[in-house]
């Protein structure tokens, strides 16, 4: 008889699983750059008076950064 096999090596236990840290740091790190964009954004408007285009310019800018981090760190996970 075979011994059972680790109990780790199982698909869907928590080793197949990110830490929850990983995925509060990738939350964060989107977080931080939709509000970095949007706030200079902001401050570009009102520097140049195109109130409120580059604010909502940087904030879909930030999305879209955030996110293809966010695809980056998931592909480098299911290796």
């Amino acid at each position: 008889m075979s011994p059972e096999p680790d109990r780790d090596a199982r698909p869907g236990t928590r080793a197949d699983r990110p830490s929850p840290f990983v995925v509060g740091a990738a939350a964060a790190e989107m977080a931080a750059l939709v509000v970095a964009l949007f706030f200079g954004g902001w401050w570009a408007d009102g520097k140049l008076g195109t109130t409120p285009w580059l604010a909502v310019t940087g904030a879909v800018l930030g999305f879209g950064v955030g996110l293809y981090n966010l695809w980056k760190q998931a592909k480098r996970f299911l290796k």
